[in-house]
């Protein structure tokens, strides 16, 4: 529990829409949905207060209210396409003024050091803070509330979807905060977010293999998988995508 002046969420921005792969939250990695596997890698978190889903209005996305009263989850509605908007109002639902940020569709998480980055962001009085060259996918982000409110007030349409884009172009207005992770880590080159088939289709491999192995859900040892297993590395090298270096 975060014993701090500070109120953390965990806001997580759901909708079901997508041109590549439909409904990528909600499809199965094992025996868990993507979502699930997420939620149960940031319960490990102590400093996280609550884990709000930041739900699209857009018809269909009923699925995810659904979703969170099964779970005892809290939530909120909001555009489909202001995503920004809708962190902001997941925030304020339970007065928090620190958003820990992540992408619905991402089953594995580096949930190791999520206690430790929120510790920094406080210490260093961060707007943003995000670990450096993780695989993609794993990683996460760290944003004041008043920093978003200022995305909002002054970034373009594309911004308030993409949440953060203005903070990382103008690095003068705002204290970013980058968290080095151990070295044997540091694999951007790894693509483990959903957004294709293949993606899936890697992860569900990742996932029997460690449970085969009877191995802990670790970003050490998801890398061990892939590294010990040359198939793997094939499936979706193609769509590596090496403009997002944080999520």
């Amino acid at each position: 529990m975060n014993n701090s002046k500070n109120k953390i969420i965990c806001a997580i921005a759901c909708r079901l829409d997508s041109s590549r792969l439909f409904g990528k939250p909600l499809q199965l990695v094992g025996n868990k949905t993507i979502l699930e596997l997420q939620i149960d890698q940031l319960k490990n978190c102590k400093l996280i207060d609550d884990i709000v889903l930041a739900i699209s209005k857009a018809k269909g996305n009923e699925i995810f209210i659904e979703f969170a009263k099964k779970n005892n989850l809290k939530f909120i509605q909001g555009d489909e396409n202001n995503v920004s908007e809708r962190l902001r109002k997941a925030a304020k639902f339970v007065n928090a003024n620190i958003i820990f940020r992540t992408t619905s569709e991402d089953p594995f998480k580096f949930w190791e050091m999520f206690d430790s980055s929120i510790e920094s962001h406080i210490q260093n009085n961060a707007d943003i803070t995000y670990p450096k060259n993780l695989p993609e996918g794993t990683g996460f982000e760290i944003i004041n509330l008043k920093s978003l409110e200022e995305v909002m007030e002054k970034g373009s349409k594309k911004d308030l979807e993409h949440v953060t884009n203005y903070i990382y172009r103008n690095p003068k207005k705002f204290k970013i905060n980058i968290i080095q992770v151990p070295k044997p880590l540091r694999r951007p080159e790894i693509r483990l977010t959903i957004d294709n088939p293949e993606d899936l289709i890697l992860v569900r491999e990742i996932m029997l293999e460690l449970q085969k192995n009877k191995l802990l859900l670790s970003l050490e040892n998801i890398i061990k998988v892939i590294d010990t297993n040359s198939e793997l590395k094939k499936i979706n090298k193609k769509f590596i995508n090496k403009d997002r270096k944080w999520l």
